[in-house]
């Protein structure tokens, strides 16, 4: 083998481990600054009177977040639906669906409404009449390349994102934030 050659193959090797490194580094931050935001969205987001938080969660990736809350309330699932729908929608959120959940392919009754704003999507869970969980319904903020669907931008008006501007979207996107 040439030793030229060699050493451009040994070059290549090194340019690509540093532009992958450099790519974590940067969606790194940039997830965990995502999840730092959506998880101060979440705590500027009234709760319907009388409920209580049960646990909360939060966790990040390199290209994605998810922060979210699980609560205990006893009302009709139509009022917190109502709610949320009315509070997301003050925020510049749009309902974009809603379908049924199932618990490790169990059908206990659960539903689940979901939002998105752009590239960030939420979800309200609710546990279902069969369920033994311990919470009535849950919110979860998340954020990710699977979020800017054909479905979302439809709905805002906007064209679909192409594959490089949803990678550049995400690399260097502003945290989400209420409006």
């Amino acid at each position: 083998m040439n030793r030229g050659w060699y050493a451009f193959c040994i070059m290549l090797v090194i340019v690509l481990v540093v532009v992958v490194a450099f790519y974590a580094r940067i969606a790194e931050h940039n997830s965990a600054t995502v999840q730092a935001a959506l998880e101060a969205q979440l705590r500027r987001l009234p709760a319907p009177p009388g409920a209580m938080i049960q646990s909360q969660s939060a966790s990040h990736k390199l290209d994605s977040a998810l922060v979210g809350r699980n609560y205990s309330l006893a009302s009709p699932k139509g009022d917190i639906r109502d709610f949320y729908t009315i509070e997301l929608a003050k925020r510049g959120w749009q309902v974009t669906g809603e379908h049924r959940i199932a618990d490790w392919g169990r059908d206990l009754g659960g539903e689940q409404l979901d939002f998105c704003k752009g590239l960030y999507g939420a979800s309200l869970n609710f546990a279902g009449p069969r369920a033994d969980s311990g919470w009535t319904y849950a919110l979860f903020l998340r954020w990710g390349p699977h979020l800017a669907s054909r479905h979302c931008t439809e709905i805002s008006g906007s064209r679909e994102l192409t594959r490089t501007e949803k990678i550049l979207a995400l690399l260097f996107r502003q945290p989400p934030h209420d409006e």
